[in-house]
């Protein structure tokens, strides 16, 4: 819950910012361009935690709020062992999606051009709940009229506290093993994306260590 407090944060640090409100769904409202911010921010904190708690690799991460270009590389400062804190000697980007997610998914414009394609890539998998923001505003003295409504009324949802968000970190992928598709199963481009499918990414304690050997 202290990460998701940081990543709310920023997220709101972001959007307020200036970053821009236009989405692969359109023009998002400030509520869905958070929630899109914080996914990726969540997936990021979890890397960390993983590399650190696994391998005892700490990770440094770019929690700067900057809206007016895209850092393509997410993993800014790597530190091993007794090592001094350093810059990474690949690129390394680290993706983001709900939970039901079964491939990690590209756009054309993150892989073809050099400077914002990243030489391997993290996925993870971010439970997060939908009304997320309501429950944490669930003891709010805002919401406690509605609250107790529901919380009386036997047919009404009731609004849940979020004690943690569950990220399932799937694996890694290399650029040169992303496949240049069209389609994926149930879904259809407009065009060609990079991808790859969780049940092929690489998640043994011998791939990290490749990967860990690599930065």
């Amino acid at each position: 819950m202290a990460d998701y407090e940081k990543c709310f944060q920023f997220a709101i640090k972001m959007v307020y910012g200036g970053l821009s409100l236009n989405g692969i769904r359109g023009q998002r409202s400030e509520v869905q361009a958070v929630d899109d911010v914080i996914l990726g921010i969540l997936a990021e904190h979890a890397v960390k935690k993983f590399l650190m708690d696994h391998y005892g690799v700490d990770i440094g991460l770019d929690e700067d709020v900057h809206t007016d270009h895209i850092t393509p590389q997410d993993i800014v400062s790597v530190k091993k062992c007794n090592t001094n804190m350093r810059k990474p000697k690949i690129g390394v980007g680290v993706k983001a999606s709900k939970i039901k997610s079964s491939y990690l998914v590209l756009g054309g414009n993150e892989v073809d051009f050099d400077d914002r394609r990243s030489d391997a890539y993290i996925f993870a998998r971010v439970d997060l709940p939908s009304d997320h923001l309501f429950r944490i505003l669930r003891d709010h003295s805002f919401f406690k009229t509605v609250k107790e409504y529901l919380d009386n009324d036997q047919k009404s949802r009731k609004i849940d506290k979020l004690k943690n968000v569950p990220v399932w970190i799937c694996g890694l992928t290399y650029l040169e093993e992303l496949e240049k598709v069209k389609e994926i199963p149930g879904q259809n481009f407009d065009g060609y994306r990079y991808v790859k499918s969780v049940a092929k990414m690489k998640n043994s304690d011998n791939d990290w260590l490749e990967f860990i050997e690599n930065i």
